[in-house]
């Protein structure tokens, strides 16, 4: 009888601590979740920034479109973007995103040759 007793006892046991792991699994798989929506939003926030403050600066005259912060933060924005509109599934924006950094990158090779 104590030997039965104790086999449902280790059965209880198991099954409590299998559902904690299982549980704690989902809360840290969705913890995960959360905070890769947070880092994709945050840096798609960066991306908004870097691109309209480096058009918002060249328009005022304040950098050239030649210069290499100017195109820096188009590369930078752009890559950030790229991550962003993937991740919602915004693939004609992600293309455009691509064009973007494929003219940054060579904006900044045309201005490292000079």
């Amino acid at each position: 009888m104590g030997n039965k007793s104790n086999k449902i006892i280790r059965k209880e046991n198991w099954l409590r601590g299998s559902v904690y792991v299982v549980l704690c699994d989902y809360a840290s798989f969705f913890n995960l979740k959360f905070m890769i929506e947070i880092f994709v939003e945050t840096i798609g926030w960066i991306a908004s920034f870097l691109i309209v403050g480096a058009f918002a600066l060249n328009s005022f005259g304040n950098i050239a479109s030649s210069s290499k912060i100017y195109q820096f933060a188009n590369l930078l924005g752009g890559i950030f973007f790229i991550i962003n509109t993937i991740y919602h599934k915004a693939y004609p924006s992600a293309f455009v995103n691509i064009v973007w950094v494929i003219i940054a990158i060579s904006a900044l090779l045309k201005l490292r040759k000079s």
